[in-house]
């Protein structure tokens, strides 16, 4: 196979007849497919093949690094509500959100009616009160119609 960087450089360019295949998971299927590029072609490749490795692992090192995060607030909170709640007459709730790598996590924690229900408040589940919008949207419509009223 010729490189002609005219056409393309170091793109990788199967022969007429031959698809190129390239299977990560087993790399000494993939001598056929090295042989047949150009050295250029080879070092595009697998350059390639180690960025996506490279970005592979930064994504996993994210994760772990989430996942240890959120594992340490899960057990302070857990070690604080047994700690409160043991004592007598005491109440204890702990909330929390995250919005992480593996995406968005809740918890409620604790020994009130409210966390053994396990429903969220609507600051929590980052729900918008519309309620003022509705009562402005309301106004304004109603000043609207008394304006036109007022004019005939």
């Amino acid at each position: 196979m010729s490189n002609d960087s005219a056409s393309g450089g170091g793109a990788i360019k199967p022969q007429p007849s031959q698809a190129v295949r390239f299977d990560p998971l087993t790399p000494s299927a993939n001598a056929a497919v090295f042989s047949s590029l150009s050295k250029e072609q080879q070092d595009v490749l697998l350059m390639e093949y180690m960025r996506g490795n490279l970005d592979v692992g930064k994504k996993a090192a994210q994760m772990h690094v989430d996942v240890d995060a959120f594992r340490s607030a899960l057990e302070v909170m857990s070690a604080k509500t047994r700690e409160v709640s043991s004592q007598e007459g005491v109440s204890v709730q702990f909330q929390h959100t995250q919005e992480s790598s593996f995406g968005k996590t809740e918890v409620i924690m604790g020994n009130t009616a409210q966390a053994a229900s396990g429903k969220l408040t609507r600051t929590m589940a980052n729900e918008r009160n519309l309620t003022p919008f509705y009562y402005i949207g309301g106004i304004i419509g109603l000043l609207i119609l008394v304006s036109l009223f007022m004019h005939h």
